[in-house]
């Protein structure tokens, strides 16, 4: 069976070498685009953890350039120790040197052993650390994608919130000027004050959130938590794809790609059965994995339901914005023969402008939910 070197020797080969795997990051600022055809690529690509993973797998796979790197600092070694064992063994030499010698002798010599000493591991050990990095890395970039999606959902409910304040802030003057011309109440003023605070407060709290997905999008992206990050357009919902969906297949193609599934195999494998302890490990792993074959397809059953619900959310959103539209051209008829004050005609329109958000905000709920069943189908367990 082909044999690898354990990831400590060649690790620290290669950082004694002073060529690790982790990205630098600049001290400035840098303001940058993501468009959500990019997220996947630039996460593996970028992230810390991911470029930590293949790294490591890349030790373990004792290939080309860390092998060579392991092979220069192993001769390094062997003729470093020669040139010291000369020095020691020179009665010209002075005793601080030889002194300094051996320390740096003894130093060599422990590292030499470190590095010979570490036991290789099996092509089956091997795959099944490569299919845990590979869950945790699309792991990874299911989050990032997921984030895409919700960054905009808080946008669109943070433009709905600015436009009602809009309305609200035209009622607090409203409300006072009647105060002023005592046809109104202190009451009402101190009402549409209370509305606004709380609209304010609302829209605080959005922001923030706001701020907190483009700081773990940074992070996740590979950036520096405070580069200045804008978002690319929204994708619209793949329909298309789901008019394509056939669940049996679909499950099968699930099945076969499960990361979960393989793992279990994979450590299935790497027990024996020469105790009774490994018998009924393996006996345990095989129930379990009969137990997530049998999840996956309840998962995307469940995942295409999640999909028609949404469907008839975003349906019935649409149908209520061409309700407002009505309402509010009829309404602008209205204010323009002054038959409506303007107060009741922004209403009409924040109304229309409420509306398109949630259609907005529908899409892209919908746009998750069909790309989290196609993530079931490439093998990743339903988050």
């Amino acid at each position: 069976m082909k044999k690898r070197k354990s990831i400590a020797a060649i690790a620290l080969a290669a950082l004694l070498s002073l060529n690790t795997a982790v990205p630098a990051f600049a001290d400035d600022t840098t303001a940058y685009t993501i468009e959500y055809p990019k997220v996947e690529q630039t996460v593996l690509g970028g992230n810390l953890q991911v470029s930590s993973n293949d790294f490591l797998l890349k030790s373990l796979d004792n290939q080309s350039e860390i092998k060579e790197k392991y092979s220069q600092l192993s001769d390094m070694i062997s003729k470093t120790s020669s040139s010291l064992a000369a020095i020691i063994g020179n009665p010209q030499a002075s005793e601080e040197l030889k002194t300094v010698a051996q320390g740096t002798n003894v130093a060599l010599s422990t590292l030499s052993a470190f590095l010979n000493a570490q036991e290789d591991i099996s092509d089956d050990d091997y795959q099944l650390r490569e299919l845990q990095a590979d869950l945790a890395d699309y792991q990874l970039v299911r989050t990032a994608q997921s984030l895409f999606s919700v960054h905009y959902q808080l946008q669109y409910n943070l433009q709905k919130l600015t436009n009602t304040r809009a309305v609200l802030q035209n009622n607090e003057k409203a409300a006072q000027k009647k105060y002023d011309l005592k046809l109104g109440t202190a009451l009402a003023v101190s009402q549409a004050k209370d509305a606004l605070a709380e609209m304010d407060n609302s829209i605080t709290g959005l922001q923030n959130q706001s701020k907190e997905i483009d700081t773990q999008m940074n992070r996740l992206l590979g950036h520096s938590y405070s580069d200045s990050i804008t978002f690319g357009s929204m994708p619209d919902p793949d329909t298309s794809y789901v008019n394509k969906i056939d669940l049996q297949k679909d499950t099968a193609a699930a099945q076969d790609a499960s990361y979960n599934v393989q793992i279990k195999q994979k450590q299935r494998a790497l027990l024996g059965d020469e105790t009774i302890e490994d018998r009924d490990r393996k006996r345990s792993i095989g129930n379990l994995t009969e137990a997530e074959l049998q999840n996956i397809g309840a998962s995307l059953e469940k995942q295409l339901h999640m999909i028609q619900s949404q469907q008839s959310v975003l349906a019935a959103a649409e149908q209520k914005l061409e309700t407002a539209k009505l309402s509010e051209s009829q309404a602008q008829k209205k204010y323009s023969f002054g038959f409506m004050s303007s107060m009741e005609y922004d209403n009409a329109r924040n109304d229309t402008f409420a509306q398109d958000f949630a259609v907005k905000t529908a899409s892209a709920e919908l746009f998750w939910e069909i790309e989290s069943y196609k993530w079931i189908v490439r093998g990743l367990p339903m988050s």
